[in-house]
């Protein structure tokens, strides 16, 4: 069933995070609609159209819009994915570019349930599409659709994974440079959201920790909002970032970041390190980069 609801978008984080003001087939409008689909049901894309045989997969198992944003999440196997991989590269687009990420990657929906997905479609258009004309802020808001891939080498393997000719290969590293980058932007819209988004690449990296930390230091309150809301992400990654957040707390005067910083700091405190999570995750970077350099070039120049 789809629903269509009054939403309020909540800036932390660096996430549009949607606060339901009512669950029902149809609100009133705060910052903007919101939709969203459990299963595979036919839809249209609002943008990009051209791309209906991947969003209608039989594989999708989630699917939302919020002002233009449209995200969708898929779960199958290698086989399923490699069906996908070929209608999106079947597609006239000027990039095909795939992502591949170590899983585990999920999403929520509009009532927090959490989703696990095997790979996702990205597209931004509408009043959302605005984002990406920001300063740098096609760095996290990518102007042409994007497939991302969770890779387990269980349900998603890399030695039966096929790139179509034409298609770019990228991994966390390069979302990393390209999120570094971003965060520079002269825009606090995309500096503040994009703590969030470069918190989400790897909890498991001190060195993003830091990076994020950093953020606290910027000269605009909104920015050191959604820092403190991202460092606490990296739980006990984040532990050498301490005396760095402690600071931090000490200088704050805006009583709503002090308030997310202390939380943040608990958190930290609290979190136990996980390094049979660690190695994992840091063996199928490693697979990941092994496959990625063993692609040619897809995309011509």
């Amino acid at each position: 069933m789809e629903y269509l609801r009054r939403i309020m978008t909540v800036r932390f984080a660096g996430v549009a995070s949607c606060v339901l003001l009512f669950v029902g087939v149809l609100t009133q409008t705060a910052w903007g609609w919101g939709t969203e689909k459990h299963g595979n049901d036919e839809m249209s894309l609002e943008s990009f159209a051209e791309l209906n045989p991947v969003a209608n997969h039989k594989s999708r198992v989630y699917a939302y819009w919020v002002n233009g944003h449209e995200g969708l999440f898929y779960r199958g196997t290698t086989e399923s994915l490699n069906e996908v991989l070929q209608a999106y590269a079947a597609v006239p687009l000027e990039k095909h570019e795939v992502v591949l990420r170590p899983a585990p990657l999920s999403t929520k929906d509009f009532r927090r349930n959490e989703i696990p997905y095997d790979w996702s479609l990205d597209v931004i258009g509408g009043i959302a599409s605005h984002m990406s004309t920001l300063d740098k802020g096609d760095h996290f808001w990518p102007v042409l659709p994007v497939l991302t891939v969770a890779v387990d080498n269980e349900r998603i393997k890399l030695a039966d994974l096929v790139i179509p000719e034409g298609v770019s290969v990228i991994q966390e590293y390069d979302l990393r440079l390209r999120y570094l980058e971003g965060l520079s932007s002269r825009d606090r819209t995309v500096r503040g959201w994009g703590t969030g988004h470069y918190s989400r690449l790897n909890q498991f990296d001190s060195n993003d920790a830091e990076e994020v930390a950093k953020m606290l230091n910027d000269g605009d309150k909104w920015v050191r909002l959604n820092a403190a809301g991202a460092i606490g992400a990296y739980k006990a990654t984040a532990t050498p970032q301490l005396p760095r957040l402690r600071s931090a707390l000490e200088r704050e005067t805006a009583d709503d970041v002090r308030e997310r910083l202390s939380a943040a700091i608990d958190t930290i405190e609290a979190a136990e390190e996980s390094p049979e999570l660690v190695s994992r995750h840091q063996a199928l970077l490693r697979a990941i980069d092994s496959f990625c350099r063993k692609q040619t070039t897809k995309q011509p120049d």
